[in-house]
């Protein structure tokens, strides 16, 4: 007995050991996480990556340190106040080590960013410590006090991953563990009053479990009523604001369920196979091509699945990406909730160009693991999406996994199937990469065989080899799948991106960019183009940003600003252009070039040079990279050799202060040259888009019949007539449009697209639309 009373007064003799262990613990987990370029610069995910530390550093450090302190009836709130003081203190190292590293690495907004420490792991500090207090107060012994504070941890991640499970949800404010801004191709990240407000609730919890476990101590010293009313006082005040805050969570943009969003977005329509929820205040005709679209695409889909008769999806379609953002946490990103079949999308005018990669993930969803819905292997849930869209952007799946793979940028599927792998890259070769292989897996195995592996991740049990053996033949058809050259162009553009993991100031980049459109949008031009040029320069002068800042000067009238930069891109991205036997990875960005050089031709028409405006233009049109910049340098051309139609055509195209006389700018053109198909192919395009459905395809057929300056023009028009029928309901002239009169040199990708709207338009002809859009 005595001792066992002599070891434990030893040991509340060293209270300070579990401080110095765990300060070495956490300094040893910072400088290994700063090894990690996007987590070694003050941030976001620096400062998530030290709440998560915090979070269990800090309980089990308080329990330890009071009750070797001072047992279990000592003074709690002066023990509570140390240990918070010697947690801060390791936060203030852990966050200078963050802050030299970030030095060290160029970091952007470098002072601002620290905030992200005071907002994330500081209030985890204190909610850890008032936990650990209170386990170290009402529990006897110090391991189960230890336990205790571990199952509160484990309750809270739970409380989030049930929440993710059952909600639509992509997003996590959580009181100890932090914030989870949802989807990673979302790079701006802010402090957002719904953070604060978590932020708040957990220094409210925090408060409340402190006076509570004062409360115990109190009592058990048998001191006076007082004392404890008055920190029953403070308790009631503090759970008061919690309850309230946590009431008002939906509001704020903390919590989310099913019937907030229902009541925002205000529309509902049960189909056949899908269940429609958008904005109430779409047009009907609007909501019956959502409808078909939507429909379409679970047939089709289904087919290539080999499904038959699956369960309904949901469709969530919402107005904008702030209103999406908001409501479930994904911005510009798509998302398939594959546990609950649904999808949560940005409305597009149909056919989305994303919904028929996420329905896949919903339908394939009974394949994956049990309750979650996707493969145990990332690469393949998203590489049968990608082989199910067929192509993409003009070309088929499998030559662009070719084109990947003749520029060396084609990854090791081995090493890039899981999370970790499959992020670490640009977002465009992990999913084209693992698109092409598995379209090529389905072509030579069997859909069943990907199926198998879906589910079980085990490549042995569903092909008879392992992926190794299997990439390797891949390969080697790959080296058999010819590569147009146009197609080589792109491919060195997109295939060497970087992801969020390899680029500079990723987040205040992303953030900025996101403020600076905002502003675009708002027509504060001169306030876009302060923003992009900081997005620019914190970039080191991504030429893609640079581009941004070129349409900022030149809404702005800074033509001096917009050529100058035009100019630069041009010359650092541009030499390809005339240079075709240049290296791959040292031939810039080409189809950045392209626009930087389709606005240096704008410029110079802008200043009548005429001369210039046409070698440039026809710079852009040989480069052959751009289908819209092809179309626009054709109409220009021809524009700028008839002295008729330069001064209308220049005021359409280029001239700032004239875009709101688009329409009588077209029509004095027409006037004057009525036989110019080119002209009836812009009216037709002008009436598209104001949903003008049979005027726009009676413009566009005549344009046709009338006959086109360049093939780039003459292919849109065809597809455009053919889109026109199809969206005045009108299907079986659209199939005969998209049937007939089809363009000699189609690329792959816009044959497959034509045939895709032929069956499309079969489909919408036999389908029953639902009495509410008859």
């Amino acid at each position: 007995m005595n001792s066992t009373n002599s070891s434990e007064s030893g040991a509340r003799k060293n209270p300070w050991f579990p401080v110095l262990v765990w300060g070495g613990v956490g300094v040893a987990f910072t400088i290994l996480h700063c090894l990690i370029k996007l987590l070694g610069v003050p941030g976001y995910e620096a400062a998530q990556a030290q709440t998560i530390f915090f979070a269990i550093a800090s309980g089990f450090l308080t329990v330890s340190f009071i009750k070797r302190r001072s047992g279990e009836s000592g003074d709690i709130p002066r023990g509570a106040s140390i240990s918070f003081s010697a947690l801060f203190s390791m936060l203030a190292v852990n966050t200078g080590v963050i802050g030299a590293f970030g030095l060290a690495y160029g970091a952007c907004q470098w002072a601002m960013s620290l905030l992200w420490f005071a907002v994330l792991p500081l209030p985890t500090i204190i909610l850890g410590v008032a936990a650990g207090t209170l386990a170290a107060v009402s529990i006897r012994k110090t391991w189960l006090a230890h336990l205790a504070y571990l199952a509160f941890a484990l309750f809270m991640l739970a409380w989030e991953l049930a929440a993710v499970w059952k909600l639509p949800v992509t997003f996590a404010y959580n009181m100890l563990l932090g914030y989870f801004p949802g989807p990673v191709y979302d790079r701006a990240v802010r402090v957002s009053a719904a953070l604060l407000s978590s932020r708040f609730e957990a220094v409210c919890l925090a408060a409340a479990l402190l006076c509570l476990a004062a409360m115990q101590a109190r009592i058990r010293r048998a001191e006076g009523k007082a004392r404890l009313l008055h920190l029953a006082l403070i308790m009631i005040l503090s759970m008061s604001a919690f309850v309230v805050v946590s009431a008002f969570g939906q509001s704020l943009g903390t919590s989310v369920s099913r019937k907030l969003i229902d009541k925002e977005l205000g529309g509902k329509l049960v189909g056949k196979n899908v269940i429609l929820h958008y904005p109430e205040d779409l047009t009907k005709d609007t909501t019956r091509l959502l409808l078909l679209d939507a429909e379409f695409r679970f047939a089709q889909q289904s087919r290539f699945l080999g499904l038959t008769n699956p369960p309904p999806v949901s469709a969530y379609f919402y107005r904008n990406a702030d209103e999406k953002k908001f409501l479930m946490g994904a911005a510009g990103t798509q998302y398939a909730d594959c546990a609950n079949r649904e999808m949560h999308m940005n409305i597009q005018h149909p056919p989305h160009s994303v919904l028929k990669h996420e329905i896949v993930h919903v339908l394939a969803a009974p394949w994956g693991i049990k309750g979650l819905g996707f493969s145990p292997i990332l690469g393949v849930t998203e590489g049968l999406a990608v082989a199910s869209e067929v192509w993409r952007d003009d070309y088929p799946i499998p030559m662009w996994a070719a084109a990947m793979k003749k520029i060396g940028r084609l990854p090791k599927m081995s090493k890039n199937s899981g999370m970790t792998g499959f992020w670490k890259i640009s977002g465009s070769r992990s999913y084209l990469a693992w698109g092409g292989f598995v379209a090529w897996l389905i072509d030579n195995y069997s859909m069943d065989a990907v199926r198998r592996v879906y589910l079980s991740g085990d490549w042995k049990k569903a092909f008879g080899e392992d992926v190794d053996q299997l990439e390797k033949r891949w390969r080697k058809d790959l080296d058999a799948v010819e590569v147009p050259a146009k197609l080589m162009k792109i491919a060195t553009d997109k295939f060497y991106r970087k992801s969020l993991f390899e680029m500079r100031c990723a987040r205040a980049v992303g953030t900025m960019t996101e403020d600076a459109w905002n502003a675009f949008d708002k027509g504060r031009v001169k306030k876009a183009g302060r923003l992009f040029e900081n997005t620019y320069a914190f970039s080191g002068g991504n030429p893609r940003l640079g581009r941004y800042l070129i349409e900022a000067c030149y809404e702005s009238r800074d033509y001096e600003c917009a050529e100058n930069l035009a100019k630069k891109i041009v010359e650092t991205e541009g030499k390809a252009l005339l240079d075709p036997t240049a290296a791959q990875e040292k031939i810039g960005n080409q189809r950045v070039a392209v626009q930087a050089l389709a606005a240096q031709a704008r410029m110079a028409w802008i200043r009548q040079d005429l001369k210039k405006a046409r070698e440039l233009y026809a710079l852009v049109r040989r480069a052959d990279i751009y289908s819209s910049l092809n179309r626009e340098a054709a109409v220009a051309l021809e524009a700028l050799d008839d002295p008729a139609l330069e001064e209308p055509m220049r005021k359409y195209f280029v001239d700032p202060d004239a875009h709101g006389s688009g329409d009588y700018q077209l029509m004095k053109a027409l006037d004057l040259r009525p036989e110019n198909g080119a002209l009836h192919y812009m009216l037709g395009r002008r009436l598209y888009l104001k949903n003008q459905f049979d005027d726009a395809a009676k413009e566009l057929v005549t344009a046709l019949e009338l006959g086109m300056p360049d093939p780039a023009v003459a292919h849109e028009a065809w597809r455009l007539a053919g889109i026109n029928y199809f969206e005045a309901a009108k299907y079986a002239l659209a199939a005969r449009a998209f049937q007939t009169g089809r363009p000699p040199d189609l690329t792959p990708g816009e044959i497959l697209e034509a045939d895709e709207w032929i069956e499309r338009c079969r489909f919408a002809e036999s389908f029953a639309l639902p009495k509410e859009l008859q």
